[in-house]
């Protein structure tokens, strides 16, 4: 078993805001989710607060079953957003304020239409065809 390193649950926490946004939960609804308190949330999220290693694998686990579940419903955002934004490539300032374009507009109401048709215009073709390509590999084998 890999092992996880310090920079990784570093650019999750980093990202997690984004991540929750795509996802659609709140704050609130987020730290129900993981039984934890809206302030030990908010914490992570601004930095106040780091995140463990368990914390790392509890909440990644259900935002990739939530990006699994938006995908099979035609919603690609939340999976690409994490494919990009977890990948080993470097992601530049530029993509990352891409992408927190992306959640403020689906936190604003925009229609799954709208979202896709946004990220595509964000992320380069080629970039996340071969993030989420390597995304789905893991997810879908990772039951083995």
């Amino acid at each position: 078993m890999a092992s996880i390193s310090k920079a990784e649950i570093e650019n999750f926490r980093k990202n997690m805001t984004i991540f929750r946004r795509l996802a659609g939960w709140s704050v609130p609804e987020f730290a129900e989710m993981v039984d934890l308190s809206r302030q030990t949330i908010s914490g992570i999220e601004s930095k106040r607060n780091s995140m463990s290693c368990v914390q790392y694998i509890a909440f990644r686990s259900l935002f990739e079953r939530e990006a699994m579940r938006q995908y099979q419903e035609g919603n690609k955002v939340l999976l690409k957003s994490m494919s990009v934004l977890l990948s080993d490539k470097k992601v530049d300032e530029e993509m990352a304020e891409q992408m927190q374009t992306v959640a403020a507009a689906k936190a604003g109401g925009a229609t799954k239409k709208q979202l896709n048709a946004l990220i595509e215009i964000l992320i380069p073709a080629t970039l996340h065809l071969i993030t989420l390509a390597a995304f789905l590999d893991i997810v879908l084998n990772s039951d083995e």
